[in-house]
């Protein structure tokens, strides 16, 4: 197992060193630091859909858990950290960068980037999938199997780059808005994770529920208290920002 962590590590380093030529960024510390975050959600999201994990994945529910973790929470985490939108747009000519933002400005996919959205999305999805028989038919599917893992991915990268805000979003809402969406995603996920402890999915045993909605809970707080970080970081820059400004503004 070691091995293939290893092996998916430097896989998605060569990959993203590959690649990252093409960047018009500056190439500076930053530059590269966002390079390593992303090399580890892509090294994650190597783990979760390939290899010894991902094939436990299929008839065990707390292996399942692991990869939901992973591909829905962590691998997002990185991503964000990482900005990989940004290092995405700055891949491509100007011409199409711009199409690509005025692409994400649509009323749509702008709606999709409110705070409450992109929490109904995530936490929503995780209910539809343990809460109905999704669940049953998804380990019976290789398709379905594929779809929910794209959500997870998605959901998460989405839930988590809207309550970050480091990347070019059409939808900007206050760090006070952004904290207490934050505060309902840990409430509901934390929920739904002592629901599946006293209700397994169907075809799932009680033991092997309870740890793994133990997992579920306990690794979520991990990635929830980050994010409590990261915000109460930008509280404290943005409160030095200004008595500086207003020192500045007084000369």
């Amino acid at each position: 197992m070691m091995t293939y962590l290893l092996l998916c590590f430097f896989v998605s380093g060569l990959l993203l060193a590959l690649i990252s030529t093409f960047s018009i960024q500056r190439k500076d510390r930053r530059f590269y630091q966002r390079l390593l975050f992303l090399q580890t959600g892509a090294a994650l999201v190597l783990i979760s859909i390939s290899g010894p994990l991902a094939a436990l994945a299929h008839h065990s529910f707390y292996a399942h858990m692991w990869v939901h973790f992973l591909i829905g929470m962590l691998a997002p985490l990185f991503f964000v950290l990482g900005r990989g939108l940004s290092f995405f747009l700055s891949l491509l000519p100007t011409r199409a960068a711009k199409a690509a933002v005025r692409f994400l400005h649509l009323p749509l996919l702008r709606g999709f980037t409110f705070p409450a959205a992109a929490l109904t999305l995530n936490l929503g999805g995780m209910a539809v999938l343990y809460l109905t028989p999704l669940y049953p038919m998804m380990m019976d599917s290789q398709a379905l199997h594929w779809l929910v893992h794209i959500h997870f991915l998605a959901a998460g990268w989405l839930f988590t780059a809207v309550i970050v805000q480091t990347e070019p979003l059409p939808v900007k809402r206050s760090l006070l808005h952004r904290g207490a969406v934050l505060t309902a995603m840990i409430a509901g996920h934390g929920i739904l994770s002592k629901y599946l402890y006293a209700n397994p999915p169907a075809g799932v045993s009680a033991a092997e529920a309870a740890s793994a909605a133990q997992m579920m809970y306990y690794s979520g707080d991990l990635v929830d208290v980050t994010l409590l970080v990261l915000l109460g970081w930008e509280w404290w820059r943005r409160r030095e920002v200004t008595p500086a400004a207003a020192a500045a503004h007084s000369k």
